[in-house]
């Protein structure tokens, strides 16, 4: 080990001595970028890329957060680098620090079916708050899945109510995954105008998993004729369903689901209902509930709330 370093400080010495310049930290850049340098803050957006290591892209990024206002132009032309990861790390800082332009460069990386990290697009127009996003991420809920459709149906919460009409005509039409997403938002969201989407959902009898994301946001909804729609679901067939169900009942206070829950919490097949069924009665009644976990034996729910 003595050797290799000695050979390393030697080669070091070597090459100062020839004049070879040395790498420039993150943070020489960072310096000299917040003095106006545009080669540094160029050479800065390059570490932003796949062929950095991941602690010095990180570093790289940090530093434009900090400098990368004074150099936006340079940030707006990463955000159509054809390198992912680039691209990725531009549009967050474009967003972040409120770039001029980082709007349309954000609805553009959106609609690039080549730009396989789309979620950070979607990501960055939740939080510009600019509601004409609206329109653009519920063109992508309609064609987008996995990170991606989790990503709009997180942004168009963040977008608030204006959401809400835009979201309602295509839930529908959208796939499982996708639906399953526009509804969790729906519920997030809160507006009682989705309420009649939500309950043609509940009663699908060919959409087990549609039925459960129905019931979950009835349960955020707040709106008592949910609660009365849900009662039925405590027989649904799918355990899912159930679940949600005995979980929204509690949340709207649907008093007439006891006798439901009771018979829910002591017999039904699958442990995890009965456990939400004990919970929700634990609140009604004040008092602890217990139910027959996986192995029949009597237990409390876990700490979940308490």
């Amino acid at each position: 080990m003595k050797v290799v370093s000695a050979l390393v400080l030697a080669t070091g010495l070597l090459l100062s001595a020839c004049g070879v310049p040395s790498t420039p930290s993150v943070g020489d850049l960072q310096g000299r970028a917040a003095g106006g340098d545009a080669g540094a803050a160029r050479e800065l957006v390059g570490l932003l890329g796949r062929e950095a290591p991941a602690e010095i892209r990180a570093e790289a990024y940090r530093a434009l957060l900090e400098v990368g206002a004074s150099h936006a132009d340079r940030l707006r032309e990463a955000c159509r680098d054809p390198d992912p990861v680039r691209r990725e790390h531009a549009l967050a800082l474009a967003a972040n620090l409120r770039l001029e332009g980082a709007f349309a460069e954000a609805v553009r990386a959106l609609e690039d079916a080549a730009f396989p990290r789309r979620y950070v697009a979607a990501w960055a127009l939740g939080e510009l708050g600019d509601t004409a996003a609206v329109g653009p991420l519920v063109r992508a809920l309609t064609r987008e899945s996995g990170e991606v459709a989790k990503a709009v149906a997180r942004a168009l919460v963040r977008l608030g109510p204006e959401a809400v009409g835009p979201v309602l005509p295509v839930v529908p039409s959208l796939g499982s995954e996708g639906r399953g997403y526009a509804v969790r938002a729906l519920g997030e969201l809160r507006d009682p105008r989705a309420l009649p989407v939500l309950l043609a959902l509940l009663a699908d009898p060919a959409d087990p998993s549609g039925r459960a994301d129905a019931a979950w946001a009835l349960g955020q909804l707040g709106d008592p004729r949910g609660g009365e729609a849900l009662v039925p679901v405590l027989g649904d067939p799918d355990w899912r369903a159930r679940l949600e169900a005995s979980r929204a009942v509690g949340l709207l206070e649907a008093r007439e689901a006891e006798g439901s829950l009771e018979q829910l919490r002591r017999a039904d097949p699958h442990p995890a209902v009965r456990e939400w069924a004990a919970r929700t009665l634990a609140i009604w009644r004040g008092m602890p509930q217990t139910y027959p976990d996986a192995r029949g034996e009597w237990v409390l729910p876990d700490e979940l709330y308490r």
